[in-house]
């Protein structure tokens, strides 16, 4: 019993002694609870085995995880029964959740933003987890396609302006963002977002790399810190080479067992 106790003790002292530097990894899971796919139903889901197999075969381990698109949370939870996952209530359903799960050593607060709907139910709020690290994760799903650039800007507008910001804070997951080519804006979704996003102190740490898996050199999937220190921010999956091993090297399969995004991961330093 004793060294029951005594192995215990130590575990926990080894993860707590680890939570200088944070893990913090974002996938969009397409259409997640549904098998992917707007039409399809709960039972049509087959990915669990897989998506566990990605996450916690290949890539980094991670504290965090942010995910998008999830329409099925006690699915979502009871395929990663390790982690304690949070989201919120919508409005309307089916609805693409912005979920927020911690690994068991890691407590979280989390709480949506509304404001950044634009009163418009259909669009996903943010959700604002505050780790008792002290460090705040906000994930984001912001309007989706290339004409809906100001409303992506006024999303974001909408969080700085609603949002109690701590020192150390990071927003991320997918922003859908595009080039000012194919938007017809003055800007690249990503510059507005900067400067939106820079009078708080944030600073872009996206990876140079696309994050949907198209021939398009699309880099939808970002993410912006303050107040930590950045080790490295890199995307896994088929749009970067040799990021990952197969089978999730191919995008074929890679699409079907997983989803059309890849995973963005950022290492932090306090």
């Amino acid at each position: 019993m004793f060294k029951r106790i005594w192995l215990l003790l130590f575990t926990v002292f080894l993860l707590q002694s680890e939570l200088s530097a944070l893990t913090v990894t974002s996938l969009n899971i397409r259409w997640y609870g549904m098998g992917g796919d707007l039409g399809g139903q709960p039972e049509d889901e087959t990915r669990d085995e897989s998506l566990r197999d990605f996450l916690f075969n290949h890539l980094p381990h991670s504290d965090v995880f942010v995910f998008q698109e999830i329409t099925n949370l006690e699915m979502l939870q009871e395929a990663l029964f390790e982690l304690n996952c949070q989201s919120y209530t919508p409005q309307i359903k089916p609805h693409q959740h912005v979920v927020i799960c911690t690994q068991p050593y890691i407590s979280q607060e989390a709480k949506a933003n509304y404001d950044i709907q634009l009163e418009r139910p259909r669009l996903r709020p943010a959700l604002v987890s505050n780790l008792d690290l002290g460090v705040q994760v906000i994930g984001l799903h912001l309007k989706a396609g290339p004409r809906s650039w100001r409303t992506r800007q006024n999303q974001i507008e909408a969080l700085t302006k609603t949002t109690r910001f701590l020192e150390k804070s990071i927003v991320i997951g997918d922003y859908n963002s595009y080039r000012k080519d194919v938007t017809g804006a003055n800007e690249d979704d990503a510059q507005i977002f900067q400067q939106i996003l820079g009078k708080k102190s944030f600073k872009d740490q996206t990876p140079n790399s696309p994050t949907y898996v198209s021939s398009a050199n699309r880099i939808f999937d970002r993410v912006w810190t303050k107040g930590l220190k950045v080790q490295e921010a890199k995307v896994y999956g088929p749009c970067k080479q040799d990021s990952v091993q197969f089978p999730y090297s191919e995008s074929d399969r890679y699409v079907q067992k997983i989803s059309d995004h890849c995973a963005v991961q950022i290492k932090l330093f306090d």
